[in-house]
């Protein structure tokens, strides 16, 4: 399970969407409860939902090397 920056930054997508819990579900391909469990942090998710969310969103996850330092 993702617990990280890359989960908050889903959390504050989806709170700030025009669109309801629901219909970000649905556009993603899963059941509204996975939403609405993520949203109060009543579970963790995989890359794999956490993929078809940040579609769902209009958004790319995106893989960078660390800079050193």
């Amino acid at each position: 399970m993702l617990e990280s920056e890359i989960v908050e930054g889903l959390r504050d997508a989806v709170a700030r969407s025009e669109h309801s819990p629901a219909e970000i579900a649905r556009r993603a391909g899963f059941d509204r409860s996975i939403v609405t469990r993520l949203i109060h942090r009543e579970r963790g998710i995989s890359i794999g939902v956490a993929e078809r969310l940040a579609d769902a969103l209009g958004l790319e996850l995106v893989l960078r090397r660390k800079r050193k330092g």
